[in-house]
């Protein structure tokens, strides 16, 4: 009985996930190569404008969105940008929240994809990364996000080896914080 729901759960699961990537390779493909696909151009030209105009909502989704890491984008220049334009705390709490949305997105694809991923790697050394991973996790977690452009892919990478989602959600919003503070630091006393 347990295991029919936990089956259930799961396909529950890959059909949300598959719905939410799939809605973002189009709003990604929309804004990206003006692919007319109807209201999903509208959202497209929605998203590229408030991205463009640096405004709060543009923010969010610049991190919800280029966080993911099919569609890396240096969220740190969005994130100066929005800080020339809005006070800096409010900057810091929407990238925050967005980078939340996308990199849950980026562990949750590669548990997904680890599937796939695992029997490339070999049995042997699939083990002795999740290990190391297991005894300096916290470390390599907090300085991979001090790191521009690294973290988006390395948490899609704590999914293949299904590191604790609590401890990376911990451990990366340590290095964020820890990184976007002194960013904001920096945009402020220029």
């Amino acid at each position: 009985m347990f295991e029919y729901d936990r089956r259930f759960n799961k396909r529950l699961y890959y059909s949300f996930y598959a719905i939410a990537v799939t809605v973002a390779v189009l709003v990604g493909a929309t804004t990206t190569f003006d692919v007319d696909f109807g209201v999903l151009s509208d959202v497209g030209v929605h998203v590229s404008s408030e991205v463009g105009s640096s405004s709060p909502l543009g923010l969010f989704y610049l991190s919800a969105i280029g966080g993911y890491f099919v569609f890396t984008f240096p969220l740190e220049a969005g994130f100066v940008a929005g800080v020339l334009k809005m006070p800096g705390w409010m900057a810091f709490l929407i990238m925050l929240s967005g980078i939340g949305v996308s990199y849950t997105l980026n562990y949750y694809s590669g548990r997904y994809l680890g599937h796939f991923i695992r029997p490339v790697l070999g049995k042997k050394s699939f083990y002795r990364w999740k290990s190391r991973l297991g005894r300096w996790g916290q470390y390599i977690i907090v300085i991979v996000n001090l790191i521009p452009l690294v973290s988006q892919a390395f948490t899609a990478v704590l999914g293949v080896f299904r590191y604790d989602w609590r401890r990376t959600l911990v451990y990366t919003s340590i290095g964020q914080v820890a990184k976007f503070g002194v960013l904001v630091w920096i945009a402020q006393s220029i």
